[in-house]
């Protein structure tokens, strides 16, 4: 594998792909370093909205993989590996990955979110055993079962009408007094007769034996009550996947990489796009924005370099 490039991109969700095609369209040598899995957390939503050329929406499975091999036409080069640490050597980047040493002379950090954990008993022994973040994965598998959601923003909303299609009852679980996702979610959960609503309320436990059997709530009249579940669905909220540049560059109090207008985090050579940057609006049109805006900004980085 050749090591040395003019841009390495890090994350294959949208905005990183986006960037690692805009680069490679603009002549730059680039290599996209995609982690374990290429396609980011859009690549389980089984429905994008609002994504511009796609009035009726778009599957993340299939969107994902199409701009994949629109940048790989374009010239980017892919790597499934992970990134372990990065560091600076003589107006260079040293990238150091589980596929060895890569040298770049600019760096776009796409890396995107993780969602976080419930921290509670049951959750991670029953992972995989009725406990997911996928309601187009495993939503067929739950046909007139008893879901819960955690979570009343857009992941949670989307995929609670996503499992609604399959399941007998879908509840929603929020420790908010409001549903905070967009206005269209809301209205078509409240319109949903498959779906109930918990407001100021948190699951305090996953219940069960072989796979999950049941939850204990702490409701909102502070009363801690078992409810029946064969799935539990967890969307509580997102964490910036940074921690491999924490000490690196300049982070903000929750994680995310602190960057300028153009994109430009505190070193030279650096830029952050995506989710896992400081004041993201947390779109997927606006994710594929940002990749094609830290490219334009590593193309003038470069070219005022040379």
């Amino acid at each position: 594998m050749d090591k040395n490039f003019d841009v390495i991109v890090v994350g294959s969700g949208i905005s990183g792909l986006t960037a690692g095609l805009t680069t490679a369209r603009l002549g730059w040598k680039t290599m996209i370093v995609t982690g374990p899995v290429l396609g980011g957390n859009l690549l389980s939503i089984d429905l994008i909205e609002g994504f511009p050329g796609y009035p009726d929406g778009v599957a993340g499975y299939d969107l994902l993989p199409s701009i994949q091999e629109q940048a790989s036409k374009e010239g980017s080069h892919f790597v499934m590996t992970e990134v372990s640490t990065v560091c600076d050597q003589e107006n260079s980047w040293i990238v150091e990955t589980g596929e060895g040493k890569l040298i770049t002379r600019t760096l776009i950090i796409a890396t995107g979110c993780n969602f976080k954990s419930l921290n509670i008993p049951g959750e991670d022994l029953f992972w995989g055993k009725g406990v997911s973040h996928c309601a187009s994965c495993d939503g067929p598998l739950l046909r007139d079962k008893t879901i819960f959601v955690v979570g009343a923003g857009d992941s949670g909303l989307q995929e609670a009408l996503t499992l609604a299609r399959n399941a007998a009852v879908v509840n929603i679980i929020t420790d908010a007094q409001v549903m905070t996702a967009q206005k269209v979610f809301q209205e078509r959960v409240k319109k949903n007769p498959k779906i109930n609503i918990w407001f100021n309320s948190q699951i305090e436990e996953i219940i069960g034996q072989d796979a999950v059997h049941a939850v204990r709530i702490n409701n909102n009249l502070g009363e801690k009550v078992t409810e029946t579940a064969d799935a539990v669905f967890v969307y509580p909220g997102l964490n910036p996947n940074s921690s491999v540049f924490e000490g690196l560059i300049i982070l903000d109090g929750s994680g995310h990489i602190v960057v300028d207008e153009k994109l430009r985090s505190n070193l030279c050579g650096i830029f952050a796009a995506g989710t896992v940057r400081s004041n993201a609006a947390g779109r997927a049109a606006a994710s594929a924005g940002d990749g094609s805006l830290a490219a334009i900004s590593a193309n003038c980085y470069l070219n005022a370099g040379n």
